[in-house]
């Protein structure tokens, strides 16, 4: 009786998801976290990123990167480095903000986003080690104040409730108390693994055997239920279910909040964070040299709800941390300051929390209306 419930549930899993026009089972891009910057693409890669209410290709280049083939050599093209917003998770490469611009502006764009925690360090790093060296005329990069000022926080990942990511191979920066500089660690507490299957965790041989023992069941069974994705539509329905439970409750919307600007990065008080921040980017700016430079502030849904439920734009700390890096060359555009965007009923995904196409669109235009203002574009 249990075998024939689970074949019925099963099936109607399947032809239920069909029917609604979603995916039925999960699919993720390969990926490791062995290179100096952490997360990156499987070179020479074909696959798809599937999931509840999305199914789009991926393809990985030669060297790991989300984007055509590119030469060294060439002339009128942009870097732009990024987070998955960039790497444009959960949108067919045709639709996301690098191909709308080149499309917009006639110039070529180098997407070198990527996901897995990617922030700040991360981009300073890859554009030292490989994105420098594709022959370029400006750098663009774009900014999640959602967890760009988290992403490569040594504390923030030090928490008891993030253990599991302790020995993941990505930098991490550890702010100098005299608030001047940063130091670089691999792993939260300067030890990593490198890895080159990113959805299996990272297990430490200094470890106490029996915790050993404990993380390895436990890698063990994760995989086994994201593998069980691939080919179970009830597994992947009933997951997907517990992911976005788990979503709002850790994400409630700042509706009736006594602290509302608490849940937007747009308002972060943390001056350690900000601070830190600001020296990775300033040093990635002197990095790019002459060359135009310009940083894009991405807005969450949250971001906005809160700008319009405060009445204001950004916190005074932010504010600062802004006009300091344009006083160090960065030309800055904020997205939420798009009278489209602002407009959009939905920025999103249905049950990604990324982008969806037509905010990818919108954007870019936007950017390149801002470019024009800056005379950066011809």
């Amino acid at each position: 009786m249990v075998l024939l419930t689970l074949i019925f549930l099963e099936f109607a899993a399947f032809f239920g998801l069909s029917q609604l026009g979603f995916s039925t089972a999960s699919m993720r891009p390969p990926r490791s976290e062995f290179e100096s910057w952490g997360a990156w693409g499987i070179p020479n890669t074909l696959s798809r990123q599937a999931e509840l209410c999305l199914d789009v290709g991926y393809r990985f280049n030669s060297y790991g990167a989300r984007d055509d083939e590119r030469t060294r050599i060439g002339k009128d093209r942009w870097i732009f480095l990024g987070d998955s917003f960039v790497e444009g998770n959960g949108v067919e490469e045709d639709k996301r903000i690098s191909e709308r611009l080149e499309r917009l502006t006639g110039k070529q764009v180098l997407n070198f986003g990527m996901s897995g925690d990617f922030g700040p360090l991360q981009y300073l790093i890859l554009y030292k080690n490989l994105a420098s060296k594709f022959e370029h005329n400006g750098l663009m990069v774009g900014f999640l104040p959602d967890n760009d000022f988290t992403d490569n926080d040594s504390l923030f990942w030090s928490q008891p409730d993030r253990y599991n990511s302790r020995f993941r191979h990505r930098p991490y920066y550890v702010l100098h108390p005299s608030s001047e500089k940063i130091s670089v660690q691999y792993g939260v507490f300067g030890k990593s693994i490198p890895r080159k299957q990113f959805d299996r965790r990272p297990i430490s041989p200094e470890e106490p055997f029996t915790r050993q023992i404990v993380d390895t069941i436990q890698d063990f069974i994760n995989y086994q239920i994201a593998k069980a994705e691939e080919y179970s539509s009830l597994v992947f329905l009933t997951r997907n279910i517990l992911r976005n439970v788990e979503a709002h409750q850790l994400w409630p919307s700042s509706a009736g909040n006594t602290n509302a600007t608490q849940a937007s990065g747009y308002f972060t008080v943390d001056k350690d964070r900000l601070r830190a921040t600001e020296i990775i980017l300033k040093e990635l700016a002197i990095a790019v040299g002459q060359r135009p430079k310009v940083l894009l502030i991405f807005p969450r849904e949250r971001d906005i709800l809160v700008q319009n439920e405060t009445g204001l734009r950004r916190g005074p700390a932010f504010a600062a941390f802004i006009e300091s890096l344009r006083a160090s060359g960065w030309n800055v555009i904020d997205l939420s300051e798009s009278p489209d965007i602002r407009r959009m009923s939905d920025l999103s995904l249905r049950c990604n929390a990324h982008w969806n196409a037509s905010t990818n669109q919108v954007a870019a235009e936007f950017i390149k209306g801002k470019l024009q203002e800056l005379g950066i574009l011809n």
